[in-house]
């Protein structure tokens, strides 16, 4: 793509070591909006949005680097040539092993957790186009527009699985999620909240309730608050006997227990969200994967 098609804006979350005065310096056509303070991944992003004035936005995380030249124009052309696609994102290669760090990713049912698809998997496996539940939010591209009429990222979530649910709303819209393999970027990977994070490990699951209390409808919601239930209660047996479940146990207690302080702006979140959907909720959750809470509970020891 040429580069007078493209306008870069870069938002500075509060940062204290020079990052912004660097950009300035250096990258001087390059717009920089600077923040009195870290308001967040999903803030941070719309206020960027905020001030952009393309037909499409992308949004990069810091820790990413291009492989191509040519990369958004693959993602571009897909969005020109058809409507029905919302949202698009890359192939995502972990910049340190060199393999797939996402290529997409899954939401399971019914408990929410949004594993990356074909994490780990060699690159050249990887030729064509695919719906996803959603795409990663290190490199995302969405119709402006689309942007706009969803509200953009949901500024409470702070950071972790705010694009889980703007895809899963734009999907419930109507719109289609695609990841395109030709396109591709390194991801270096928690390059600001390092492996193991307590903050992250607390906003992950209280941000995968707050989606899922958004968007399910109500039997499905049933389903999930019985089936968490039962997660939290096998959770509480393991840390009896392993060191990963004591280790989560209680970031995922205190997830709670904000989730449940919040509720009642939450279901009036909900209440907005859902009325402006126009696809059955058995056709959005046709791409979620099911998974059961043994299932659940392995994955997120691996995880950790």
């Amino acid at each position: 793509m040429k580069s007078d098609n493209i306008e870069i804006i870069v938002v500075d979350n509060g940062s204290f070591d020079g990052s912004a005065e660097f950009v300035q310096e250096k990258f001087p056509w390059v717009r920089t909006i600077v923040n009195s303070s870290n308001c967040g991944y999903a803030l941070g992003n719309d206020i960027g949005a905020e001030a952009a004035r393309g037909k499409y936005l992308i949004f990069m995380n810091n820790d990413t680097i291009v492989c191509d030249s040519n990369w958004v124009d693959f993602l571009t052309k897909h969005l020109e040539n058809d409507e029905s696609i919302g949202i698009i994102g890359p192939l995502i290669i972990d910049a340190n092993s060199k393999r797939v760090d996402s290529f997409g990713g899954a939401i399971t049912y019914p408990l929410g957790a949004a594993p990356a698809i074909k994490h780990g998997c060699p690159e050249s496996k990887l030729s064509s186009s695919m719906d996803v539940a959603y795409v990663a939010g290190a490199a995302l591209m969405i119709r402006k527009d689309l942007f706009e009429r969803l509200g953009g990222f949901d500024p409470s979530y702070f950071a972790f699985h705010e694009e889980v649910d703007l895809c899963w709303r734009a999907r419930a819209t109507g719109f289609r999620v695609l990841c395109e393999p030709r396109s591709r970027i390194l991801h270096i990977g928690s390059a600001s909240w390092g492996s193991f994070s307590p903050m992250k490990e607390y906003l992950k699951e209280r941000n995968r309730f707050v989606t899922n209390m958004k968007n399910y409808g109500p039997h499905d919601l049933l389903i999930w608050m019985t089936n968490e239930a039962i997660y939290a209660v096998s959770l509480t047996i393991g840390s009896f006997f392993t060191m990963k479940a004591r280790k989560v146990l209680p970031y995922y207690f205190l997830a709670i227990f904000s989730f449940t302080k919040r509720i009642r702006s939450i279901v009036l979140n909900r209440k907005r969200c859902r009325a402006s959907y126009a696809v059955s909720d058995a056709v959005v959750l046709s791409v979620h994967t099911n998974e059961s809470v043994p299932s659940m509970l392995v994955s997120a020891f691996r995880r950790r």
